[in-house]
């Protein structure tokens, strides 16, 4: 109850601030004035923001102001006030949401506005005022991750996360209406993940769409909006096969030093831990994703909190006997396109991101339309290797480098006649016919930029954990950096 006195209380000192941090429209029936939430001049507002338009007791307020990005051309703003909104006005329209107050009006975006952007507030009477966004958003910014921003769900709860977040618990009030939401640091009671990330639990379950205050403790929330209750039925467990063990609603199986997780056919946002450490992963439904178990040889216990769409969690804890050291090799980045000719300068990477060395005999890397068998290599834990043509030099035109120490594989060829810039499917095979690692088509569409695997942790089969490699285009013989 004293949080929701404060903050009424800090709304209405806004509607007071000085002329630094506000500007007055003058009509011929009263006065406009123009401040933000936080409180900022209008010269350097937050990216999260809330702008109110106030004016005198006995006037009235304006009519239908909107929130617009850049300058409004003189025939939109005179087509606005006669009562249309024309298509340029239309493409430069921000999502917001309005609450009036006495003598007041609330206009929040429903999105992050731009760092150094200019805005236009109007009306249908004209401009009331200007603002550009800084850079200033307080101590730390939270980024929802769930429920998904296109959820349309009711959800009991929100999650949000970034490099900081409170770490008290705290009411806070949302927007609009007055309803209140209890903020609980973390991901669960145990304290997963507390300083990262919070839930915001509403105390109402109308079925309402609101948002989150530009600002609490000095950190500010992304502004989208989210529908409160409960809508979606509870999950359904998934069945498991041997050799998987349930774990939440999804089956869990250890597969070369590392845990495979199948999920549920709904999305869902996972929060695993153990004394490797944590990770938080969106999945898809009927999807997987895997994390590292290996402990040395001891025996490791796994927990586990399962977020639905509208919220609601399930905890549970699996424990995993303790596996030896494995290698595990991974096809991790590949060049079809170099800035240097092609296909000499050609190359793909292999990576062991194992914990054993892996004997590479007999192993042979296959595409579209042909295959080629790789010399007898050892690879050891953690080291890179190159496939590349007999006749590769490196380094040629922009291309970068390979990194001092990397081993070059030199083949009678790579690829058929080379690898399509279009993007074509590899194939790492080993000496039983067993496939060992693969690598979709897909094209960076770019000279110079391999497509390269997120980390070392993406399933083969999943696309999206495969991108365009970030600057300077390639990281041969090295972890990647995806854009």
């Amino acid at each position: 109850m004293r949080m929701r006195v404060m903050t009424t209380i800090f709304v209405f000192g806004l509607l007071g601030c000085s002329d630094a941090n506000s500007r007055s429209v003058s009509q011929a029936d009263g006065e406009w004035n123009l401040s933000l939430d936080p409180q900022a001049p209008l010269e350097n507002a937050s990216p999260a923001v809330a702008v109110i338009v106030s004016w005198q007791s006995g006037s009235r307020g304006p009519s239908d102001p909107i929130l617009i990005e850049g300058e409004i051309p003189p025939a939109s703003l005179t087509r606005y006030a006669e009562g249309e909104t024309t298509d340029t006005l239309a493409e430069r329209l921000i999502p917001s949401r309005s609450e009036g107050q006495a003598n007041a009006l609330i206009l929040r975006s429903a999105q992050l506005l731009l760092v150094g952007q200019l805005y236009s507030v109007i009306a249908r009477e004209g401009v009331l005022g200007k603002l550009v966004v800084g850079g200033d958003i307080g101590a730390g910014y939270l980024e929802r991750v769930w429920p998904p921003r296109d959820s349309i769900l009711a959800t009991a709860q929100t999650i949000y996360c970034g490099n900081s977040a409170p770490r008290q618990r705290n009411t806070i009030a949302l927007f609009p209406g007055g309803a209140t939401a209890e903020l609980h640091p973390g991901l669960d009671e145990s304290g997963l993940a507390v300083g990262y990330c919070v839930r915001v639990v509403p105390q109402v379950s109308d079925g309402r769409v609101l948002q989150h205050p530009p600002r609490t403790e000095e950190y500010a929330f992304e502004p989208s909006p989210f529908r409160v209750g409960l809508e979606q039925s509870q999950l359904a467990s998934e069945a498991c096969f041997s050799p998987e063990i349930g774990i939440g609603p999804g089956c869990l199986k250890v597969e070369n030093g590392r845990a495979i997780v199948r999920g549920p056919s709904a999305p869902t946002l996972w929060a695993v831990s153990s004394e490797l450490g944590w990770r938080t992963l969106l999945l898809r439904e009927d999807s997987s994703f895997a994390f590292p178990v290996f402990n040395g040889g001891s025996d490791l216990r796994v927990n586990a909190t399962v977020f639905d769409l509208s919220g609601r969690s399930i905890e549970s804890s699996v424990d995993i006997s303790g596996i030896l050291p494995t290698a595990r090799v991974i096809i991790n980045e590949a060049m079809a396109d170099p800035s240097g000719p092609e296909p000499a300068e050609e190359w793909v990477e292999l990576h062991n991101a194992g914990e054993g060395a892996a004997e590479m005999t007999g192993w042979t890397l296959r595409d579209q339309g042909s295959q080629v068998e790789i010399p007898p290599t050892r690879l050891e834990p953690g080291a890179f290797v190159l496939l590349v043509r007999g006749n590769y030099v490196g380094g040629v035109a922009a291309d970068v480098l390979p990194a001092p120490g990397t081993a070059l594989i030199r083949l009678s060829q790579l690829g058929k006649g080379g690898l399509l810039n279009s993007g074509e499917s590899l194939s790492l095979v080993d000496a039983l016919g067993q496939v060992v690692s693969t690598f979709p088509a897909l094209s960076s569409g770019r000279e110079g930029v391999s497509l390269a695997r997120r980390n070392s942790l993406v399933l083969d089969g999943d696309s999206s954990g495969f991108a365009s490699h970030g600057f300077p285009g390639s990281s041969p013989g090295e972890p990647n950096a995806v854009e």
